[in-house]
């Protein structure tokens, strides 16, 4: 029993703060969606989704991050094992250990990768455009989108640092806190943007994103400060033994290539994903979208149960309690099968009553109907893959994710470019599920080296 707590304790914060992201995002498309032109919806998918493409690449730093604390925290903790109260916990959180120093580590990389994105942002809005080519009606609008979304990098990507960093501090609730004040105020700023200072157009919701995202990182050096005071003072001194100690900076990058590798390969298959839709037509690309809203939502709910794997994991790892660490596998899967229960009859009994919710356009609810299925069809194979994801970077197994994504992505173009003649947009579908059904099959016949 004292697993599951565990198990819940770190996964529900995680649900709930995750799940506000696409929440966030399917506000400001339903935003868009009560606007009087669709372009302005289309522009907000096609610049979203330009950004996913461009943070996604450096989201390794939070599972790098994770990994790496989790381990240490396990090192740091009485011979790993769950504490037994809350104070006991908030002593080895309060150990002026390497976890400081990881952190550290991690911000410094990640405003160096910050500084670089805005003095590029220019030839990235172009390689963005190559890679999804959006018809010529958006692209103005895309672009305006893009150059004012762009000044809040630092503050994302410097967020998946602290993010991780607390997932591996076995410290999700505060995360989750976080999290949907962050978003709140997401919604909050689109609102006073687009409607009440009647910005109704894409520029409106990129500068209450940047707003919010920016109060955000604000809060994150609060909570540091307040939460983590007991640490913050040994902050200075651990920079500059993060910057300055080569081995431990070449051992986080090494960790951290791999993920990013198998990160980028992620990233091409759903840009490829959204790039098709909008050569289908602009009706079609709002669709998938629209329906990629609900893999999203599920998406996130795993990831709860699957950083609470990766958390353990990486706890267990460093301690090295190899039992401890198996079973914290086998229940976090019990709750991931029971989610995935929970999403498949929720979208069985109200798909288009949420899809209600996000558009008033008939030619897209129309559409849709051919295309009720394929929510189901990805939400029931999809959880394999994001809880081993989680075990496996938790325990700095990295190699096998690159692998996974590889044979993954190559089954996820094949079966696209052998079926688009025949199912056309279907196509994608088919090929999204077959990604997802790989990436659970590798890893899970890669775990018993893991785990082992």
């Amino acid at each position: 029993m004292r697993m599951n707590r565990e198990i819940l304790r770190l996964a529900i914060p995680n649900i709930i703060s995750g799940i506000t992201i696409p929440l966030l995002g399917a506000v400001s498309l339903a935003m868009m969606g009560r606007l009087d032109d669709i372009v302005y919806m289309g522009a907000l998918s096609v610049g979203s989704m330009m950004f996913n493409f461009l943070y996604w690449c450096f989201s390794f730093l939070r599972m790098g991050t994770t990994g790496f604390t989790a381990q240490a925290f396990g090192r740091a903790s009485r011979d790993g094992q769950l504490p037994r109260s809350e104070r006991e916990a908030r002593d080895v959180e309060e150990r002026p250990n390497e976890t400081v120093e990881i952190l550290a580590r991690g911000l410094f990389i990640a405003l160096s990768i910050a500084v670089l994105i805005l003095i590029f942002q220019q030839p990235i809005l172009k390689l963005a455009t190559v890679l999804i080519h959006p018809e010529e009606s958006l692209m103005q609008v895309v672009s305006s989108y893009f150059y004012i979304r762009i000044w809040a990098a630092p503050t994302v990507i410097c967020f998946y640092v602290f993010g991780g960093w607390l997932i591996g501090m076995q410290d999700t609730k505060t995360l989750m806190w976080v999290s949907v004040v962050i978003n709140l105020l997401n919604v909050f700023f689109n609102w006073l943007f687009i409607f009440a200072l009647e910005m109704r157009n894409a520029d409106g919701a990129a500068i209450g994103t940047v707003c919010a995202q920016y109060c955000g990182f604000i809060i994150s050096l609060l909570v540091l400060q307040i939460k983590y005071r007991a640490i913050s003072k040994f902050f200075t001194r651990a920079v500059i033994k993060a910057v300055g100690d080569w081995r431990k900076l070449r051992r986080f990058l090494s960790v951290n290539s791999d993920i990013f590798l198998r990160t980028l390969c992620f990233i091409f298959v759903f840009s490829f994903f959204t790039a098709e839709s909008a050569h289908h037509s602009q009706h079609l690309l709002v669709l998938n979208m629209l329906l990629y809203q609900f893999y999203i939502f599920f998406s996130y709910a795993c990831d709860g149960f699957a950083h609470a794997a990766e958390a353990l994991s990486g706890r267990f790892t460093g301690s090295g309690d190899l039992a401890m660490k198996k079973r914290s596998i086998k229940y976090s899967f019990t709750w991931g099968a029971g989610i995935t229960a929970m999403f498949l009859v929720a979208y069985a009994l109200f798909y288009h009553n949420i899809l209600q919710m996000f558009t008033t356009d008939a030619s897209v609810i129309a559409l849709s109907k051919d295309y009720y299925y394929w929510v189901l069809i990805v939400t029931l194979v999809g959880m394999p893959a994001f809880l081993w994801d989680g075990v496996f970077a938790g325990s700095l197994a990295t190699k096998p994710l690159v692998y996974t994504m590889i044979i993954a992505s190559s089954t996820f173009f094949g079966s696209y470019y052998g079926f688009v003649g025949l199912f056309g947009n279907h196509a994608l579908w088919i090929a999204l599920t077959l990604f997802l059904v790989m990436r659970g099959l590798c890893l899970t016949l890669w775990s018993k080296k893991v785990i082992s």
